[in-house]
């Protein structure tokens, strides 16, 4: 850790600061899409399902013949499953890996 003068200007602190932010950031979100690619994805495909996530929230969901969509509630969700898109990330405004993730199939807008 780099020593600062108590005489440092504030700005040099608060660029340290994001700094140090964004690379949590960089790091967090290459976990997130690790987790989507070997676990969540599998298993989506496996069954069919959409996904989308954003805003601090995840949603699973299957499309019904005739209906716009039917949602897969989470007892419906396998518990390594949903453990992964459940777990909490410290420091994040929305506090859980599964709104981390990208949509699948991507660009996938409901």
């Amino acid at each position: 850790m780099t020593y600062i003068p108590i005489d440092q200007e504030p700005d040099v602190i608060q660029d340290m600061i994001d700094a140090a932010w964004d690379q949590y950031y960089e790091l967090i979100q290459k976990l997130a899409n690790q987790e989507f690619r070997l676990h969540i994805l599998p298993w989506l495909h496996k069954n069919h399902y959409y996904f989308l996530a954003g805003n601090g929230t995840w949603y699973v969901f299957k499309e019904v013949p005739g209906e716009k969509e039917e949602s897969i509630f989470e007892d419906k969700i396998p518990k390594e499953i949903l453990d992964i898109l459940q777990q909490e990330v410290e420091g994040m405004p929305s506090n859980s890996l599964g709104s981390l993730m990208p949509d699948y199939p991507e660009g996938t807008d409901q």
